[in-house]
């Protein structure tokens, strides 16, 4: 097996690439900078004519899609840019893995929902995203599945142990500030379901492995908002908990109030659901290096 990962030097698309490395002949993907030690190659997604350099016949078995702009407010600012990275960059993906028997693997986001009824989204309801992001990864889902074959795996927020040369991910720099004695201000109202990265990557790993098509749904069962996540991590390290402070999630982009994504299909396929919040902030400190 042959995998290409678009976005390799990310959050997710870094671990990845090692993770499945493991195993198997992996070449991740960078458009600004590479990564030290890792198999990493220059690609701009947006450029069709690199893309269908790279993704040629014979070139990969599986590419897993991972490039995409996911912050928000930058997407409610720059609609256009957006749009050419998040839907046409994967159009040009889609397209060049079709043309070379490629199968195609695409992450998407729990904001392709608009969180308004107090259910859980399976795979078979309809998506209605309130904001440009969600907009851009809903029509990134189509032109993947247009490849036939293809599996688009849902998302929430993902949380992990991020390199130096990245964002932090919230729990880590919740952590670092409650040790420094730093206030933590924190959204209360809106509900987060957070995957472990590690989990993900198990769980990508495994469905490719099955050969699972269509759209699958992989989620936390326990909602939290940053404001209780934060005070769980103080509570747990025995740091002061008045350090975190209420403070509404502002900014253009609408967020869903509670986008709590349900599997219809994950028993079945005998995939391990996500580690508890609990257990995932437990083992921060073992995992966190200068923590």
């Amino acid at each position: 097996m042959r995998y290409l990962v678009t976005g390799g030097s990310g959050l997710l698309g870094r671990r990845l690439v090692q993770r499945l490395g493991q195993a198997a002949e992996v070449v991740g993907t960078f458009c600004s900078a590479p990564v030290a030690g890792l198999p990493l190659v220059p690609l701009n997604v947006t450029e069709p004519s690199q893309v269908n350099a790279l993704i040629g016949p014979g070139a990969f078995d599986v590419c897993i899609h991972t490039a995409a702009n996911r912050n928000l407010e930058a997407c409610e600012s720059n609609v256009g840019r957006v749009m050419r990275l998040n839907v046409e960059g994967t159009r040009f993906v889609a397209e060049a893995c079709r043309r070379a028997g490629t199968r195609m693997v695409y992450i998407s986001t729990d904001h392709v929902f608009d969180g308004a009824p107090e259910v859980a989204y399976t795979e078979e309801d309809d998506p209605r995203p309130i904001q440009v992001y969600g907009f851009t990864k809903l029509a990134g889902e189509y032109q993947a599945q247009r490849t036939g074959g293809a599996l688009c795996i849902r998302v929430p927020v993902l949380h992990g142990v991020s390199q130096p040369d990245q964002q932090e991910t919230f729990p880590t720099q919740a952590l670092r500030r409650l040790r420094a004695g730093h206030t933590v201000p924190a959204d209360d109202h809106l509900i987060r379901y957070p995957v472990l990265l590690d989990d993900l990557v198990d769980a990508v790993a495994e469905l490719i492995a099955q050969d699972v098509e269509g759209i699958v749904h992989f989620s936390s069962d326990r909602g939290v908002t940053k404001f209780a996540w934060a005070r769980l991590i103080a509570e747990t390290f025995g740091l002061d908990s008045s350090l975190v402070r209420a403070r509404p999630e502002g900014g253009r982009a609408a967020r869903p109030r509670d986008n709590r994504l349900r599997s219809n299909r994950l028993a079945g396929l005998g995939i391990r659901p996500p580690t508890s919040i609990a257990n995932a902030t437990v083992s921060l400190p073992q995992s966190a290096a200068g923590t």
